[in-house]
């Protein structure tokens, strides 16, 4: 301390309300967890989603798919909460993104074929989605793991494992990982192509068989 200079206390609630700020928290939250689901209902402005896996094994699909490879038309059932969120948030003016990562054309990969079945349904919700080959992903250092990324300042990191089963999802404000994600989001969208001129571009899928 300078000499004329006084002593000035910090109250420890302030200093602990820096360190947060500067460091930001993490936790672990229940992929089916009413936190989690709130996420979606109470963001104020952009919901982005990075999609990296060749195939997803989540329970509330596992029929929907079945039913989809036996030759049926796909299930819109289980996906219509989702359908009505979004519907709802971009009416409200927000913004659902999505790059979906692919390592093979659609009609290679099943569960590619499921997906890109349901897809024009969710974008005529209001849901953005591109598509961006891996090779191009990997070019561009995009991460190996699905993320959300909520208004540019809250990640959620999806915890798959290597079969496609979600496990759990860490919450983070952490500075540093939300300004990678906003990076990686950003190198997607601009990157990725939109879903209609993928799918016009690499032809019709083939039904399913």
């Amino acid at each position: 301390m300078l000499p004329g200079e006084d002593a000035v206390e910090v109250p420890r609630a302030t200093l602990l309300g820096a360190a947060r700020i500067t460091h930001g928290t993490s936790k672990l939250v229940a992929p089916d967890g009413e936190e989690f689901d709130q996420l979606f209902r109470t963001f104020e402005r952009t919901a982005f989603r990075l999609e990296v896996l060749d195939r997803y094994a989540v329970e509330i699909e596992e029929e929907p798919v079945r039913r989809f490879l036996a030759g049926e038309q796909v299930d819109l059932g289980w996906l219509a909460p989702y359908l009505t969120l979004v519907q709802q948030a971009t009416a409200a003016g927000k913004r659902f993104q999505r790059v979906r990562v692919v390592s093979q054309e659609p009609n290679e990969n099943d569960y590619l074929r499921y997906e890109f079945a349901y897809y024009p349904h969710t974008i005529a919700a209001g849901e953005e989605i591109r598509i961006l080959p891996r090779a191009q992903a990997e070019a561009l250092e995009l991460p190996d793991r699905d993320f959300w990324l909520f208004d540019s300042r809250l990640v959620a990191l999806m915890r798959f494992d290597r079969e496609g089963h979600l496990h759990g999802v860490e919450l983070t404000d952490e500075p540093q990982m939300v300004a990678r994600c906003c990076y990686w989001r950003d190198a997607a969208l601009h990157h990725a192509t939109a879903f209609e001129r993928y799918v016009a571009e690499h032809g019709k899928l083939s039904p399913a068989s």
